[in-house]
């Protein structure tokens, strides 16, 4: 506050810090990462016992009733991977949130590898079958 009355040229020196903070935001936000996952074209079928085991490896220890890190609530934001129904229901979430954007698992707390996220988007990509 006080930089206003010594130097006059506060208002656009503020200007240019908030310009340059958010481009700075918009870039970090924006870069691509450095591995895609992305489907195997001409992959064999992708059985959902191998997905299966992915989710019970990866994301189970969140999202279920029963989450074995403590510091979550049971399945956060109602998402559950218990059974191959609550799977097919939040199949397009998890095409969003762990091939596309690779947000999940949150920080990658439980280790998901590139090879497990293409598996999953390669299964995605012949129809999500969970029989």
């Amino acid at each position: 506050m006080n930089i206003r009355f010594t130097f006059r040229s506060w208002l656009p020196a503020l200007a240019g810090t908030v310009v340059a903070t958010l481009a700075v935001v918009v870039f970090l936000v924006t870069r691509p990462n450095g591995h895609e996952a992305s489907a195997v074209p001409g992959a064999p079928p992708v059985a959902f016992a191998s997905v299966q085991f992915v989710l019970q490896q990866r994301c189970l220890p969140c999202h279920s009733d029963h989450p074995t890190i403590l510091t979550n609530p049971p399945a956060p934001a109602g998402v559950r991977f218990g059974t191959p129904q609550d799977v097919d229901t939040w199949r397009e979430r998890i095409k969003a949130r762990v091939v596309v954007t690779r947000s999940m698992p949150l920080n990658n707390m439980t280790g998901m590898t590139n090879e497990e996220r293409d598996t999953i988007a390669t299964w995605l990509s012949q129809g999500a079958p969970t029989r």
